[in-house]
């Protein structure tokens, strides 16, 4: 999946500023970043950063056969393969990055990047930094039989299943960091890399 660009070289600003419910953000799959500035996203309302999942999927079946004519094994093995990742929201900026909401902000694998700036997330309700699922899964079915002079004479099958699941936390990165809200803040997972005494 293609992310969403959005580039400003001395600063990006994004506002919903209107007083009404729908006065919303949402970003999916987008790239922010300002070279020489900030990031600044306020609005009325909730945020939304969002991951979508992209994933790779792979299938490969094979037959072939060993052994001489008179003591011939046949075997059939079926690989897959499926790997599921987010693909999440990167804001960048090197001066900071500013993000208020009048309402609630849900951030799922979200990086905030301003490693000589400051961050400031504030919410007029819930705050919430969401770790997102990763998937990997390997399957290899294996089926061999045994002939000897035309005869079968042994079978087996064989099944071997990997599957590791981890998440993406979301992750803040800054000289310092500051995270606000007027109701519940949760933090799933989230790393943080700020200097000392600046978190």
């Amino acid at each position: 999946t293609l992310a969403a660009e959005l580039s400003g070289k001395t600063g990006v600003s994004i506002s919903a500023p209107y007083a009404n419910e729908n006065s919303r953000i949402l970003l999916s799959t987008t790239d922010i970043s300002s070279e020489n500035g900030k990031i600044k996203i306020q609005s009325y309302g909730d945020q939304y950063y969002y991951a979508r999942q992209s994933e790779l999927y792979t299938f490969e079946r094979r037959s072939y056969k060993t052994g001489k004519w008179y003591n011939r094994k046949h075997i059939t093995e079926v690989k897959e393969h499926k790997n599921a990742k987010p693909d999440a929201v990167n804001l960048s900026a090197s001066q900071g990055i500013d993000i208020k909401s009048g309402g609630s902000i849900d951030a799922y694998a979200t990086a905030f990047d301003a490693p000589k700036g400051s961050i400031n997330i504030e919410a007029g309700r819930k705050l919430t930094l969401y770790a997102v699922e990763e998937l990997n899964y390997d399957k290899l079915d294996s089926q061999k039989r045994r002939r000897f002079l035309g005869i079968s004479y042994s079978k087996a099958h064989d099944t071997t299943t990997q599957v590791m699941k981890t998440a993406l936390p979301s992750r803040v990165v800054a000289e310092s960091a500051n995270l606000q809200s007027g109701w519940d803040t949760k933090l799933q997972g989230t790393q943080f890399e700020t200097t000392l005494g600046g978190a």
